[in-house]
């Protein structure tokens, strides 16, 4: 038989997604529209699910979407005939073309000269899931990134998903079409927040459908009973589709809080914050209270959805949850805590811009604070916790303490404050390997990098001022104990825990500055 190779390995794969994908042919025969939209979900789920598993793998031998350690890794596969449990098999760095080809093809798919909405939108998530996984990984023959060679494609199909609210006014309406514009604004998102795009002319065209928003939003206070119609998720065009035409604002106004988030985190190159910049709505207190009151609605939506909460039968932004989609109803729980973080950052900016006018921002404020300490207590206590979202809250927590003299004080609790403190310090320490015990609230947060990260930074900040009250003692453990351990050796420093160390310093000197009379 023919040697194995890296090339028949690939072949091979391929022969065997063919054949396994037959047996549903074989005993069904299903329109193909409906075929092409079932495949495409589930290859995004799919590899959205490896994306994730790799982030959290201690396993070191390389990323299964670089090229070049993914040969290497079957390379040694094919080398001792196979790995632990698991045969001969290919990696997904070797089927980038048929992925990216599949994803575009999807995204854009007609049949009879009309529009595929649930198709286009599977091929949207594809996409979403194919730039996060690989995105960030280079060609070894010439060190470009892998993805842009693609990138024509790829924009041509996330800006025909952005078109999708003006294909709903000219079509049948249905919910795909605001399916299809929300998977458009998280592939959008993504290209973003990967720094695929460099053209300003090329991001200004993809935004714009997106950002419109801003022009459209009036500034509402917290309202009483009687005045919730303002902040109503509803639509001025004429629609048979009542429960879904939100989405398509509510995408929008995710949007621009994920990447408002994200320029503000400084989690992607000058450059490109410079040219999203240029594009963000400079005038945005219409958003505030609309995106807070997205949020609080939310927020209790996920809460009830745990069995946590009663039945919500009314929010701020709906009169019956009947009034609402699951579409809509799945986009405010999944993006509460962004919305929130958002709300908080635009808050805390109108607040000190218009001192002498801040009662109504205040209001909104003193709403949005328990959801922070609510939501990150609810992240660890969750079963499957989500990272993102304890990551999110400790940050929201930061913006907290860093503007606790324009908050009012009745609003924040002192000792819960230190309840968190003493939290994120044993999370820290598990991290480091110095938590006594061998529980764990969730492993995926110590092996997350953003909640690592978030909850240095969160003890940083408490430490930077005694305004705030929390129990010196618990400050005192949080910097010192890890600077302890690397004195006795019982902390190596590497990759992994020297960020952490050098936070520990920072805390420790800010301790000595705020504190000079606790010695």
């Amino acid at each position: 038989s023919e040697p194995m190779s890296l090339a028949l390995l690939t072949e091979r794969a391929l022969d065997d997604a063919r054949q396994l994908a037959s047996r549903v042919l074989k005993s069904s025969n299903p329109p193909r529209w409906q075929l092409k939209c079932l495949s495409t979900n589930v290859g995004a789920i799919c590899l959205a699910a490896v994306v994730e598993d790799e982030k959290t793998s201690t396993v070191s031998t390389g990323s299964i979407f670089d090229l070049r350690a993914a040969r290497k890794i079957c390379s040694d596969m094919m080398r001792n005939g196979g790995s632990p449990g698991v045969g001969l098999h290919a990696l997904p760095a070797f089927f980038l073309e048929p992925f990216v080809n599949i994803a575009c093809s999807a995204s854009t798919a007609t049949s009879n000269n009309s529009e595929l909405p649930s198709v286009q939108a599977a091929g949207l998530r594809l996409m979403t899931s194919v730039t996060n996984a690989f995105a960030a990984h280079v060609d070894p023959e010439d060190g470009s990134r892998v993805l842009s060679q693609y990138l024509s494609q790829i924009i041509s199909s996330v800006r025909h998903g952005l078109n999708a609210e003006s294909l709903a006014t000219e079509s049948t309406t249905g919910s795909s079409f605001h399916l299809l514009f929300s998977s458009g604004c998280d592939a959008l998102y993504a290209l973003l927040a990967r720094e695929l795009i460099a053209d300003p002319v090329v991001m200004r065209r993809l935004v714009q459908p997106v950002l419109s928003l801003a022009a459209d939003s009036l500034y509402v206070s917290y309202p009483e009973d009687h005045e919730r119609d303002s902040l109503l998720l509803k639509t001025t065009h004429v629609t048979g589709d009542s429960r879904t035409f939100p989405l398509f604002d509510l995408s929008k106004l995710c949007f621009i809080a994920k990447v408002t988030v994200l320029v503000e985190q400084k989690r992607i190159q000058h450059t490109t914050i410079e040219m999203i910049n240029n594009e963000l709505p400079k005038t945005t207190r219409g958003l505030v209270s609309h995106s807070a009151a997205a949020s609080i609605d939310g927020f209790f939506l996920d809460n009830h959805a745990h069995g946590e909460r009663e039945t919500i039968t009314a929010g701020l932004t709906y009169k019956n949850r009947s009034d609402l989609d699951e579409s809509v109803i799945r986009e405010l729980r999944e993006n509460w805590p962004i919305l929130c973080v958002y709300s908080m950052l635009m808050l805390i900016e109108s607040i000190k811009a218009e001192r002498d006018e801040c009662k109504g921002l205040s209001k909104w404020m003193t709403s949005l604070v328990p959801l922070i300490f609510n939501g990150f207590r609810s992240s660890l206590a969750s079963q499957s916790c989500v990272p993102e979202t304890s990551a999110l809250c400790l940050y929201a927590l930061r913006l907290l303490v860093q503007n606790y003299i324009i908050i009012e004080k009745e609003s924040i609790s002192s000792s819960e404050l230190g309840d968190i403190g003493s939290t994120v310090t044993e999370i820290i320490f598990e991290k480091l390997g110095l938590s006594p015990s061998k529980k764990s609230a969730c492993t995926a947060l110590t092996r997350d990098r953003k909640v690592i990260e978030q909850a240095c930074g969160l003890i940083e900040d408490m430490c930077q001022s005694d305004m705030i009250g929390v129990n010196i003692s618990i400050l005192t453990r949080a910097a010192v104990e890890p600077l302890a351990a690397i004195q006795e050796k019982r902390v190596a420093i590497d990759k992994d825990t020297s960020p952490i160390i050098a936070s520990s310093l920072r805390s420790t000197q800010h301790l000595l500055l705020s504190h000079p009379d606790d010695g």
